[in-house]
C-alpha cells in the first residue's frame, strides 16, 4: 500500500513576515516548475501591493519543508458571491498555479474547495498541471474555455531572422535600415538588463509609450496611473537577473522598446511600443530580427509572444499554444458558471472542455 503523504496548507492573507519567510521557496518552485515569469513572485505581489483588489488569498502547500504547491489568489465580492482570481487579473498576463506532483495538486485543491468561494481563473493555459488536476479532482464542477491563443517562435541553434523569413522580407528590411540612414537616423538596438539603464532610460519610455497609447483605448502600463507597479515589478525582475529590455534608437534618440522575461531559454514578450512618427520603418520587426539573430549569445530558443495573435505575432511565429478562462465550484456551491452568468460573456466560439 502506498504511504500516506501528508500536506501542511496554509492561506496566506496578509503581507509580512509570513510571505517574506516564503519567497525563497516560491522561486525555488518556480524554477523547477513554472512556464513563465508569473510563476516568480514579483508580479504577483507587486501587483497585490500597489493595485490589490479584494483580499489576499495565497494558497500554499508544503510537504516537510518542501514547497509543493502554490496558487497566487485574492479573493472578491461578485455579485453578492465570493470570487477567486489570480493576482494581476485583467492584465492580459498568462497566469500560472504552480504544483510540484499530482499529489500536491490534489492537496492544493482539496484547501481551495475548502475555502467555499467560486473559482474564475483567466488566461491560463488548460494543459497546465494544475489544470488538469482540477479536471480530475472530485470535489470540484468546472468549465474551461479556450478562447485565446499565444503565439511562439522556437529557435535553433543555427536560426536567424533570414532563415525564418523570406529574402523578400528580409530585403525590406535592408531598406527600412537605409531609410532610417539616410534621414541621418540610424537604427541601432540597445539591451537594458540592469536598474542603471532603466532609470537612464525610463523618461524616454514613458514618453514613447504615451506617444503609442495616445489614440489608442489599451492599458498604458507605464503612465502615471500604474505607478508605482511597473517600476516595482521591473525592478525586482532587474534584481532577478530575468529582465530584458530590447530598446530600438533612431539616431540616438530612444524610439521603440519591448520589455520581455527570461524564464530558462524562454524569452517572454510582456508588451512593445514605438514611436508612430516611425511607423513605416515597421520598429518592431527590427527589434525582433536583432533578437533572433543575436539569441544565441542572449541563450534564448523561445520566444513567447503571449496572449493574443496579429499580423506581427503571426509572421514569426512557428508553434503556439492555447489559454482558456476556467470558472470552478467545489461541492456544495452552485454551478459557477450558471452563478457568475458567465456562458455569454466567454464567447460561443470558445473551445469548451467540460466536466
Amino acid at each position: 500500500m502506498k504511504p500516506a503523504i501528508t500536506h501542511n496548507v496554509t492561506v496566506i492573507t496578509h503581507t509580512g513576515e509570513q510571505l517574506d519567510r516564503l519567497l525563497p521557496d516560491w522561486l525555488v518552485l518556480a524554477a523547477a516548475h513554472g512556464r513563465s515569469f508569473y510563476a516568480r513572485p514579483w508580479y504577483s505581489l507587486s501587483w497585490w501591493s500597489y493595485v490589490r483588489r479584494g483580499e489576499l488569498a495565497l494558497f500554499v502547500v508544503y510537504r516537510g519543508d518542501r514547497l509543493v504547491a502554490l496558487a497566487p489568489l485574492h479573493r472578491r465580492r461578485l455579485l453578492g458571491q465570493y470570487v477567486l482570481r489570480l493576482l494581476g487579473h485583467g492584465l492580459g498576463t498568462v497566469g500560472e498555479i504552480l504544483t510540484a506532483d499530482d499529489d500536491a495538486a490534489a492537496a492544493l485543491w482539496d484547501a481551495i474547495a475548502d475555502y467555499r468561494a467560486t473559482l474564475q481563473l483567466t488566461h491560463v493555459r488548460p494543459d497546465d498541471a494544475a489544470i488538469l488536476a482540477l479536471r480530475r479532482h472530485p470535489q470540484w464542477q468546472q468549465h474551461i474555455e479556450v478562447n485565446d491563443r499565444c503565439l511562439v517562435t522556437l529557435l535553433r541553434e543555427t536560426s536567424t531572422a533570414r532563415s525564418l523569413r523570406s529574402a523578400r522580407t528580409v530585403r525590406q528590411f535592408r531598406r527600412y535600415h537605409a531609410a532610417l540612414d539616410r534621414a541621418g537616423a540610424p537604427f541601432a538596438v540597445e539591451l537594458l538588463t540592469d536598474l542603471d539603464g532603466l532609470r537612464r532610460r525610463w523618461p524616454e519610455m514613458v514618453r514613447v509609450a504615451a506617444l503609442a497609447d495616445a489614440n489608442h483605448e489599451r492599458q498604458n502600463l507605464l503612465d502615471e496611473r500604474w505607478a508605482p507597479f511597473s517600476p516595482a515589478f521591473l525592478g525586482r525582475e532587474v534584481n532577478n537577473g530575468t529582465m530584458l529590455v530590447f530598446g530600438a534608437t533612431a539616431g540616438g534618440r530612444w524610439v521603440a522598446h519591448d520589455i520581455d522575461f527570461r524564464c530558462g531559454g524562454t524569452l517572454t514578450q510582456w508588451f512593445s511600443l514605438f514611436d508612430p512618427s516611425l511607423s513605416a520603418q515597421s520598429l518592431g520587426h527590427l527589434i525582433l530580427e536583432w533578437v533572433i539573430d543575436h539569441h544565441t549569445e542572449l541563450g534564448i530558443d523561445t520566444i513567447d509572444a503571449s496572449v493574443g495573435e496579429n499580423d506581427f505575432k503571426l509572421s514569426w511565429s512557428n508553434a503556439g499554444y492555447d489559454v482558456a478562462s476556467v470558472t470552478g465550484s467545489s461541492a456544495g456551491l452552485l454551478s459557477a458558471r450558471a452563478r457568475l452568468g458567465l456562458a455569454g460573456a466567454l464567447g460561443g466560439t470558445a473551445r469548451a472542455l467540460s466536466r
